[in-house]
């Protein structure tokens, strides 16, 4: 953005608020309206009930224009700062593990005694018994089969998930670097908003400045106050705007008559 500060040299193009003057005649009412505590002036005021007092003030009231603003400073409002990027990413966490048992190999089956020993009594020939060991073996060697293929898949069941891991642990490592950079953009973008934002409410103190030059004091007739009240002091709904010029003469009568006041012998 480019540089909004406004000089004093520069406050001399900004236009000023147009406020009414007032006849002798409405001075003197106003003074008159004062000592009979028929109206009250912002000077009477705290600061930080200027805005509940005199209400209008709340919704820009005394603002400047804000095409005034805005050729003056690039915009109608301050540039705005961008919202955080949020929370770290979370690890998504890992999937489910295989069993950490690998399967449990078969404990291979033997000739049975009795076979042996019928084998021996001549129970048995000893094609019979041949065919009883290799029936034994076949069943022997189906078990190894079904559990070296158990095993492999086991194996590759963890190597899987191992790789699946490390995955994801690679992808989480790429989305913090991602959302790293993300918050140190932001970060940049930030501090450039904020100081462009100071800049800029530094410059519209100087057009406020400039636009309320002229504004003496604020007025409002306790006859137009609202019901409730803060603090003490009334609410208004609207109030009138006193020149500069004809406040100081307005404020100077009403101290002079207030002080002729004082001085009644009784």
């Amino acid at each position: 953005m480019a540089d909004i500060e406004v000089s004093d040299a520069d406050k001399v193009d900004l236009p000023c608020m147009e406020i009414d003057r007032l006849t002798v005649d409405e001075m003197r009412e106003i003074v008159r309206a004062r000592l009979a505590c028929e109206v009250l002036f912002s000077s009477e005021v705290p600061e930080d009930l200027m805005g509940s007092v005199f209400m209008p003030l709340v919704f820009g009231a005394m603002r400047p224009p804000e095409e005034v603003i805005e050729a003056r400073l690039g915009s109608a409002s301050p540039p705005e700062v961008p919202d955080h990027p949020g929370e770290a990413p979370k690890h998504p966490g890992y999937p489910e593990p295989p069993p950490t048992d690998a399967p449990t190999k078969p404990v291979p089956s033997t000739v049975p005694e009795d076979a042996a020993r019928d084998l021996e009594w001549g129970d048995l020939t000893d094609e019979e018994f041949a065919g009883i060991e290799a029936g034994i073996k076949a069943e022997n060697d189906a078990k190894h089969a079904e559990w070296e293929k158990a095993h492999r898949e086991w194996e590759q069941a963890r190597d899987q998930h191992s790789q699946a891991c490390s995955r994801i642990d690679a992808e989480h490592e790429v989305a913090l670097a991602a959302w790293d950079a993300t918050v140190k953009a932001w970060d940049e973008a930030k501090a450039k908003a904020e100081a462009e934002a100071e800049a800029w409410l530094d410059g519209l103190r100087g057009i406020n400045e400039a636009w309320l030059a002229d504004v003496g004091v604020l007025m409002g007739r306790m006859k137009d106050a609202m019901p409730r009240s803060i603090n003490g002091y009334p609410l208004f709904p609207s109030f009138k705007i006193i020149h500069k010029d004809d406040w100081t003469r307005i404020e100077a009568a009403i101290i002079r008559e207030q002080e002729r006041a004082s001085e009644i012998e009784v």
